[in-house]
C-alpha cells in the first residue's frame, strides 16, 4: 500500500494506492497421440489429438482520493472520496 498527501492552497487531497490480488496461471493439457490401438471410440484409421491451454490473469488493484479543508485550528471540513478499481 502506498498513501500520501498534497496540499493545493489550503485544501489537502489524500491518496492512496493497494494492490489486492494479482494471479497469473497457465497450465496445458495434451492427449498425446490417440488411434484405435489406445481409444474404442476411434475407428481404425483415425488418430486424435488433443490440446488444451488455460492462461488465468488477474490483477485487482485500488486507488483512492479525499479532499480536506483547514476552516480554523479546532474544525475541518472533508470528502469528495473517490475509489475506483482496476
Amino acid at each position: 500500500m502506498v498513501a500520501g498527501v498534497f496540499k493545493l492552497g489550503e485544501e489537502r487531497f489524500y491518496y492512496s494506492f493497494l494492490t489486492r490480488n494479482s494471479i497469473n496461471v497457465s497450465t496445458t493439457f495434451e492427449t498425446g497421440l490417440l488411434d484405435a490401438n489406445n481409444n474404442p471410440f476411434l475407428t481404425a484409421g483415425n488418430v486424435f489429438n488433443t490440446e488444451a491451454n488455460i492462461d488465468l490473469q488477474l490483477s485487482e488493484e485500488w486507488f483512492g482520493l479525499s479532499w480536506a479543508k483547514k476552516l480554523s485550528e479546532k474544525f475541518s471540513l472533508g470528502g469528495l472520496t473517490i475509489l475506483f478499481c482496476l
